[in-house]
């Protein structure tokens, strides 16, 4: 009896640390992932996972990165195929131009800010975040591949409800101390269960539910 009530307690810790999701009932690929779940995705073994490295940037893209954007992706993979990362740009300072050429070349864009700045009100923000898309839309990029954001220090009550609002489906600005050793990497969750307790080091991890609003922590 005494190894039961642990295994049940445990589960309980566990479900109330993530907010109540359990990946065996009520949150599972692809539209849920709770915070917790250790499983792989696609339910591969850890031994059949390849090293995964992401690569972003941040900030105007320009001429004057343009050589070393360039340089850093003609590594290609151990197979042979090419590799890609992920601009999340600043519209202000940088050419729309090449923004289209490294989009139309398979690389993802996602938003930095226009301007430099970035909203606290969330009115402001969902302003911004339909600016920017505007403008990409003008430089004739796809703005409906626009999908993500990188916005470090926010408030992410108020940024998760502005990119609900306006098609954008993850965050990429959680910088934590608490996940970042080879042992205590955590895939990309959502945040239908919202964990307790902030686990960001920069801003705040939201306290509401966005369904099917992802997570990536760096």
């Amino acid at each position: 009896m005494y190894k039961i009530v642990t295994v049940l307690t445990t589960l309980a810790l566990g479900a109330e640390a993530q907010g109540g999701g359990d990946p065996a009932t009520n949150c599972q690929l692809p539209n849920c992932r709770c915070f917790l779940d250790s499983a792989v995705p696609g339910g591969l073994n850890v031994s059949d996972v390849p090293q995964l490295v992401v690569l972003t940037m941040d900030y105007a893209l320009n001429e004057e990165y343009e050589p070393l954007y360039n340089q850093i992706f003609s590594v290609a993979n151990p197979n042979g195929c090419e590799i890609r990362g992920t601009f999340f740009v600043q519209d202000k300072s940088s050419n729309l131009g090449l923004v289209k050429r490294y989009a139309d070349g398979g690389f993802e864009i996602g938003i930095g800010s226009v301007n430099g700045t970035v909203p606290t009100i969330e009115r402001e923000l969902i302003s911004m975040f339909k600016t920017f898309k505007q403008d990409m839309k003008t430089a004739d990029v796809d703005e409906t591949k626009i999908r993500g954001v990188r916005l470090p220090f926010l408030d992410r009550d108020v940024e998760f409800s502005a990119m609900s609002k306006t098609g954008l489906v993850y965050d990429a600005g959680c910088y934590t101390s608490q996940y970042d050793q080879q042992l205590n990497y955590k895939w990309p969750f959502t945040y239908d269960f919202p964990p307790t307790g902030n686990l960001c080091t920069s801003g705040t991890t939201p306290t509401k539910t966005f369904p099917g609003n992802n997570q990536i922590l760096r």
